[in-house]
């Protein structure tokens, strides 16, 4: 190993600072301006599940080398031109022409890049196939290292790649990177409600404290766009004008927009959880407190989707400068919410035919898709059947008195457990986990869950009155945690929970004012939570 290579190896395995790559560090990085020039070693911190042995470690720092490294080859934009950073551009070139002229390395490339990429999304920014490609129809096929020295080259390349397609998060630091992180729509929200698209000079006023209450918002949750109305975000400057934007952009999605990748499809069954209910659904649906407990709900969801995605989701960057009733023969509900049901049964779909198709399924994985597709249809039939006002059938009320067995069930063999005893590794038997989303400058933003909340709902039985149900919901954290304090892994999350150091989930969160001094975002859980 070379000595840069040595030192890469050093800042990737310390994963505790933000600075210049030693091999692909041609600018300097300056994190209080923008994150262009700098890799943010700190990302290659093993998190999420890949924390259980030390195969995943070493797999998640390697793809964390070739996913946030890259040659950012644009200084800035003069008008419409790209003022190219020359050596960026070239090194960048020489790696593309290097995995191009190896059909093996292509072929492996693809191998990885393509299930990952229905599973998440196609990299964000530009792989060195782009690259190549594009450097081929400027230059032709027999373009060599002498070429490299053509400052005009340089820039019309730069000028051809930025035109085939715009770079969504970050874009001021736009780069070729090998295995480059995914695009994903929720980071693309967040990064557009951030600084330098919202916020204005000085950097008090940049806003970079974004939130997943900014991504419900933008999904028809008019509660969470409330809260943070209430926190006083939008005393931000462009603040409204981008939340109409992105509001827009999902109202306008279409099913196969949705349906592109594993991840869409998961942010899509999380619409109509945040979507307020209206008269169509029962009574105990339509009060502020089952609002905020479905806020809630989605939004632990989408900490399971940060969680599991944790390795491959491009994050933004902001510059600071059911249970069981008490009654013998109870009458069994599910939540009446049909829709969102039938969209987590396609989810189900998608991740089955698409990797049946790619040849990565198992019998035994193809047999628990199915399962669980199955499972969430029957779900989604029965709240149908409840929204309907139709009485379901005695088997089917018996089968949800034993949905806890059944979804039992599917989180064993959706386990890693022990072939030999079939005990389950401790990792697996936890509710909790917690996935880091964003950073500033110095702080990063957690969302997590903790243990499941137990609900109490007052709903109609099938003689005319009323009875209490019992059921589990997601909980929900989120904090912003100092850098010095380092990236949460689950097993550090367990801890902090296991002691009772967690932040307070009844707490209002306390952010910088644009204006000076502090401001307070509501304590929006306060609303059907119990201390």
């Amino acid at each position: 190993v070379g000595p840069l290579a040595g030192q890469e190896v050093g800042l990737a395995t310390e994963a505790a600072r933000m600075t210049t790559s030693p091999i692909t560090g041609f600018t300097a990085c300056n994190p209080a301006q923008s994150p262009r020039g700098c890799v943010d070693y700190t990302l290659f911190k093993p998190r999420g599940h890949y924390t259980r042995n030390e195969d995943l470690e070493r797999y998640f720092r390697a793809m964390s080398l070739l996913g946030q490294e890259g040659a950012s080859f644009v200084v800035e934009m003069d008008g419409e031109t790209p003022v190219v950073d020359e050596p960026a551009m070239q090194f960048a070139l020489l790696v593309a022409s290097a995995m191009q002229a190896d059909p093996v390395i292509e072929q492996d490339w693809r191998l990885i890049y393509e299930p990952t990429a229905f599973m998440v999304g196609m990299a964000d920014d530009y792989t060195p196939f782009e690259l190549a490609a594009v450097a081929a129809s400027v230059v032709g096929d027999g373009w060599s290292t002498d070429d490299l020295a053509n400052t005009g080259l340089l820039r019309t390349v730069a000028e051809e790649l930025l035109a085939i397609r715009p770079v969504g998060i970050n874009p001021e630091a736009a780069s070729v990177r090998i295995m480059g992180a995914r695009f994903v729509i929720d980071s693309y929200i967040l990064d557009q409600l951030a600084w330098p698209n919202v916020g204005e000079e000085p950097p008090a006023k940049r806003r970079v404290y974004v939130s997943p209450l900014d991504v419900a918002a933008t999904f028809d949750s008019d509660l969470a766009l409330g809260i943070q109305r209430q926190a006083g975000e939008d005393r931000y400057l462009h603040y409204e004008d981008r939340m109409a934007a992105m509001r827009e952009l999902i109202s306008v999605r279409t099913e196969d927009d949705w349906a592109a990748t594993v991840y869409d499809a998961w942010m899509s069954a999380l619409q109509p959880v945040w979507r307020e209910h209206g008269d169509a659904f029962p009574p105990f649906m339509r009060n502020d407190a089952w609002t905020a407990k479905d806020l809630q709900t989605g939004l632990g969801s989408y900490a399971e989707l940060k969680h599991d995605t944790i390795l491959y989701a491009k994050q933004e960057f902001a510059a600071e400068g059911g249970g069981d009733w008490t009654e013998l023969h109870p009458r069994h509900w599910v939540e009446p919410d049909p829709i969102a049901f039938e969209r987590m049964s396609q989810v189900a779909a998608l991740l089955q035919s698409g990797l049946t198709g790619r040849g990565l399924l198992t019998d035994a994985d193809d047999r628990l898709l199915g399962d669980l597709r199955e499972f969430l249809a029957r779900l989604a039939r029965l709240a149908g059947d409840e929204l309907s006002g139709r009485a379901i059938s005695t088997d089917d009320n018996d089968w949800l008195g034993r949905i806890g067995s059944a979804m039992e069930g599917l989180w064993y063999a959706s386990s890693d457990a022990d072939p030999e005893t079939g005990a389950v590794a401790s990792g697996d038997a936890r509710d909790a986990l917690i996935a880091d989303i964003g950073r500033t400058t110095f702080k990063y933003l957690e969302i997590g869950t903790g243990a499941i909340d137990q609900i109490l709902v007052l709903v109609p039985d099938d003689t005319g009155r009323f009875q209490v149900a019992i059921g589990g919901v997601y909980s929900y954290y989120e904090f912003w945690r100092p850098k010095e304090l380092g990236r949460l892994t689950d097993e550090e999350w367990w801890k902090l929970l296991d002691d009772g150091a967690a932040p307070d989930r009844l707490a209002p969160m306390i952010l910088p004012n644009p204006d000076g001094g502090e401001r307070h975002r509501p304590a929006w859980q306060a609303a059907f939570l119990v201390p």
